[in-house]
C-alpha cells in the first residue's frame, strides 16, 4: 500500500504542479493578448490621429492657398482702383481748369 500511496502522492503533486503551470500559462496568454490588444488600439489611435492631422494640414494648406489667391486679387483690385482714382482726379482737375479758363475768357 505504501507504494500505492506514494504513487498517489506523486501523482497528486504532479497534478497540482501541472494545474499551477496551466494557471500561469493562462495568465501569461491573457497578459500577452491584453498587451497585443492595447498595442493594436494604440496603433489604430495613432493612425487615426495621423489621418486627422493630415486632413487638418490639407484643409489649412488649401485655406492658405485660397488666402494667397484672394490677397493677389485684392492687390490687383486696389491697384486698379488707385489708377481709376488717379484718372478721375486728373479729369476733375482738367474740368476745373476749363471752368476757370471759361470764366476768365
Amino acid at each position: 500500500m505504501d507504494d500505492q500511496e506514494n504513487l498517489n502522492d506523486t501523482t497528486r503533486q504532479q497534478l497540482e504542479l501541472l494545474t499551477g503551470l496551466l494557471a500561469k500559462v493562462s495568465r501569461l496568454e491573457f497578459e500577452v493578448a491584453t498587451r497585443q490588444t492595447r498595442q493594436k488600439l494604440e496603433a489604430d489611435i495613432d493612425a487615426h490621429d495621423l489621418q486627422l492631422l493630415s486632413e487638418e494640414f490639407s484643409r489649412k494648406s488649401l485655406r492658405s492657398r485660397k488666402l494667397e489667391s484672394l490677397q493677389m486679387v485684392l492687390v490687383d483690385v486696389k491697384e486698379k482702383f488707385e489708377a481709376s482714382l488717379s484718372d478721375q482726379t486728373s479729369i476733375i482737375a482738367s474740368q476745373k481748369l476749363n471752368i476757370v479758363r471759361d470764366s476768365i475768357a
